[in-house]
């Protein structure tokens, strides 16, 4: 019994370790985006625009077809 109680015990460690890296690398990317944005928006303001940049505006109209 002792033995099913500790690979339980280990799985549910990993899965920790596991949750853990994987909070860990999304925090890096979120870090890294957040920085990208902010050199983004400073860039804009350098070149005389007001304000942020707005979203990202897609070729076709969501109504239009290509």
């Amino acid at each position: 019994m002792s033995s099913k109680s500790n690979v339980l015990d280990q799985s549910q460690e990993q899965s920790s370790d596991f949750l853990s890296i994987k909070e860990q690398r999304l925090q890096a990317i979120q870090a890294f985006h957040d920085a990208w944005w902010e050199q983004r928006c400073q860039e804009w303001r350098e070149r005389g625009c007001l304000g942020t940049p707005g979203r990202v505006i897609s070729r076709y109209r969501s109504n239009d077809t290509p």
